[in-house]
């Protein structure tokens, strides 16, 4: 691995050492319309006047390249002057003032998922950014041992909205039990091909599989001697209202009961390391404990001898398991990296004082091989993402610097209708050419009735947004 520094004697005597410098603000510099204050010429040139040295920087680095690797300038003087000129540069370009590695825990089922076709899903993610986001290799293999660790550098504010992103990109899978030949309701056609299915899935963006010992099965002859089959309804967190209204359509087809008027135990679960359950699960369990109460789900944990990795959530309806579940993630451990500047030290008062103040935060000091610098890894629950971000604040000094973003999954109510709307609009004026049988016809029928409070919804919205517009222009 390069290190931030390298150091070569010359032959006159003097030092010549290669620093390592933050690329985004050294292309600002190289731009013509730098924002840092001054170019980069005129900026080293002060350097070597002040500080007596001599630098070379590279003056064709093309500013907007994909490249993410931090370009380093070459110092040559006495160990006296290289000092006092790193001091100057520091102030502008350290790379440790602005660059943190956040790392995450993320189920490997759901890397691909994530990553999209091509990469091309993270790949957007890290261009809005400006983050480097890696995925264990490890699960490239079906041999090697998977791994949850997801890691994000980058700014302070960029890895943390990149964690938000990726956990909004998460899937969600729900599962119930449906018992049949229960003599309250004739057996619904359970091929998911089917058009009465095809047109809720389309309708609500979400994909239904049913299964039976494990496997999945697509007709009704596998069911033929089965009185409980096991439903799978699959949608992602960021289409959640679209998600939740296709599971109440889908109980009330293939039950013949509204949403409302029968309980229907839905099930959830996730793919935590065994090494973090503990962690999870808090002291004597209270994080559990605190989840259920509030949700009115039930967790159930992987015996402490087994290997297992798959925590299940169990609960009476959406709002409960979804709840839960959600609130397990934000217990899953959360660790920032991040350098001090070089030389500094730190008063181990002030660490303790931290980890006393942040009861949930742990603060770890690891000196870094060859180098004046330490590095500090904050580790604690997602859910207190920022606490680790005012952890670095505090120890580097960075008044100036703003907290980390609010988790950008807390959208305002006006954004979730608009996008409710969105997920609503039916594409069933295909579909009806198709659905030929009665019981098909019904269906398009209820679809389309229950999509239209929506748009009315929608439309005394724009009505609304526009009376305020004009409003705000008298």
């Amino acid at each position: 691995m390069m290190s931030d520094f390298e150091l070569v004697s010359t032959s006159d005597g003097l030092i010549e050492e290669r620093v390592k410098v933050d690329r985004k603000r050294f292309e600002q510099m190289l731009g013509e319309n730098s924002t840092i204050g001054c170019d980069a010429d005129s900026f080293f040139q002060r350097v070597m006047s002040s500080t007596n040295t001599q630098i070379m920087w590279p003056p064709k680095l093309k500013p907007g390249t994909k490249s993410k690797k931090d370009p380093h300038v070459r110092i040559t003087g006495s160990p006296n002057s290289i000092n006092a000129a790193k001091e100057i540069i520091f102030e502008q370009l350290d790379t440790r003032r602005n660059r943190v590695t956040l790392k995450m825990d993320v189920a490997f089922t759901d890397h691909s998922h994530i990553i999209g076709k091509g990469g091309r899903s993270i790949q957007r993610v890290m261009d809005e950014t400006g983050c480097h986001i890696h995925f264990p290799d490890s699960n490239r293999t079906n041999t090697a041992e998977k791994s949850n660790q997801v890691s994000i550098a980058g700014s302070a504010e960029g890895v943390e909205q990149s964690r938000c992103r990726i956990r909004e990109m998460l899937p969600i899978t729900l599962q119930f039990d449906l018992p049949l030949n229960n003599g309250l309701h004739s057996p619904p056609t359970l091929d998911p091909q089917s058009p009465q299915l095809q047109a809720i899935q389309q309708t609500y963006g979400i994909t239904i599989t049913f299964r039976y010992d494990g496997s999945k099965c697509n007709n009704n002859s596998y069911f033929a001697s089965s009185r409980i089959i096991t439903v799978a309804i699959r949608g992602a967190r960021s289409h959640l209202f679209g998600l939740r209204q296709g599971l109440s359509v889908l109980i009330e087809y293939l039950t013949g009961f509204r949403g409302n008027t029968i309980i229907v135990p839905l099930t959830m679960t996730i793919d935590v390391a065994v090494q973090h359950h503990s962690f999870i699960a808090g002291r004597a369990n209270c994080n559990l404990t605190s989840i259920m109460q509030s949700t009115g789900a039930t967790i159930t944990m992987p015996d402490n001898i087994s290997s297992k990795t798959t925590i299940a959530l169990r609960g009476p309806n959406f709002e409960s398991v979804y709840n839960a579940w959600q609130e397990l993630l934000g217990h899953l451990p959360l660790i920032l990296i991040f350098d001090l500047k070089e030389g500094q030290d730190l008063d181990p008062t002030q660490v303790t004082r931290l980890m006393e103040q942040m009861r949930q935060i742990s603060i770890l000091i690891k000196p870094k091989q060859r180098q004046n610098t330490k590095s500090i890894v904050v580790r604690g629950p997602e859910k207190d993402s920022r606490l680790l971000f005012e952890v670095r604040k505090q120890l580097l000094k960075l008044d100036d610097e703003a907290l980390a973003p609010i988790d950008q999954l807390k959208q305002s109510k006006q954004q979730q209708q608009q996008h409710q709307h969105q997920l609503l609009r039916p594409i069933l004026e295909q579909q009806q050419q198709n659905i030929l049988s009665r019981q098909g016809q019904q269906q398009v029928t209820a679809l389309q009735q229950q999509s239209q409070p929506f748009q009315q919804q929608q439309q005394q919205q724009s009505q609304q947004q526009q009376q305020q517009q004009q409003q705000q222009q008298s």
